[in-house]
């Protein structure tokens, strides 16, 4: 779903010849020869941008011509996209798009640790009932990344990528529960807390374990707006999204409640925890798939009206 830029140096005597076959490619766009643009060898320079999906047929064209000389291939980045039309800037915004899902799906070293030290975090939140420490947490938090991905996945109907952003997703939380509650586990046993300091009345952070509707409005326009962010590459917005969902407190609280044994705190926790997940994945579906039907109706409009080949 990319776009191309190419660029040739090629004799004057075939250059006409050529950029009239590459203008006749309906992929081909911003299409130009320089005339005489290597001095030294006298050749003429032509440059032009194409759709990945059509780059293996120029390329067989170029092939015909044996003083064609391909000096560039590049996959145009977001920074080239002024350079583009309006289809092709969406174009190469849905291939970014599904490019960094597919990095953000798999588990590796750096998400473990940051999720864990994140969840760290708001167990000692919970603990000194501390509302700055929470936000800390959030912002730490990197969750919101496979919850992206996933999103991603099912817009575009990609199997394996919903199935490993699942598995990063849930598998970060069941990590950082485990050594969370292992570290508690140490901590109760020193007499570093008790079990009074997460049952006992915390006035700024005891929401963590208390879902209610505003929890799922929250993650919804958290959601969408993260969806947003990302496509949009505004990544100030997603601040806003770390520190408004309460997934990591929640994972926090959890194995707070496990090392006590409290039931009620486990179960809070577990349901603002899905309700927050669920939350941010029906909004960032939604709002791709509305993006992705947009966008499938302006091709079909170029498509109608000629502008653009089927």
């Amino acid at each position: 779903m990319g776009i191309m830029q190419l660029r040739v140096d090629v004799s004057p005597r075939m250059s006409t010849e050529v950029f009239r076959r590459l203008h006749a490619i309906a992929e081909v766009s911003q299409l130009r020869v320089r005339s005489g643009a290597v001095q030294d060898d006298a050749q003429d320079v032509i440059e032009w941008c194409i759709s990945e999906e059509a780059l293996e047929n120029c390329l067989e064209l170029l092939s015909e011509y044996s003083d064609v000389s391909i000096q560039e291939i590049r996959p145009v980045g977001i920074q080239d996209s002024s350079m583009l039309t309006r289809h092709e800037r969406n174009t190469l915004m849905w291939a970014n798009q599904l490019a960094q899902a597919q990095n953000s799906s798999f588990f590796s070293l750096t998400y473990g640790v940051f999720i864990v030290v994140a969840v760290i975090l708001a167990a000692i939140a919970v603990l000194t009932d501390s509302a700055i420490l929470v936000v800390g947490a959030m912002v730490v938090g990197p969750d919101f990344a496979p919850v992206a991905a996933l999103c991603t996945g099912v817009a575009f109907k990609e199997r394996s990528l919903i199935v490993r952003s699942l598995c990063t997703l849930w598998g970060g939380y069941l990590l950082a529960t485990v050594v969370v509650t292992l570290l508690a586990c140490i901590a109760l046993y020193l007499g570093l807390f008790t079990p009074l300091d997460v049952l006992g009345a915390r006035p700024q952070t005891g929401f963590i374990w208390r879902p209610n509707i505003w929890s799922f409005l929250v993650a919804v326009l958290a959601g969408a707006v993260g969806v947003w962010a990302l496509d949009t590459h505004q990544s100030s917005a997603l601040i806003g999204v770390f520190i408004s969902v309460t997934t990591i407190p929640a994972v926090g609280n959890l194995a707070l409640g496990i090392a006590i044994g409290s039931s009620e705190e486990m179960v809070g926790s577990a349901a603002q925890l899905v309700i927050n997940v669920l939350g941010m994945c029906v909004a960032g579906i939604v709002m791709l798939l509305i993006q992705r039907a947009l966008w499938r109706a302006n091709v079909q409009s170029l498509k109608d009206s000629g502008a653009l080949s089927s």
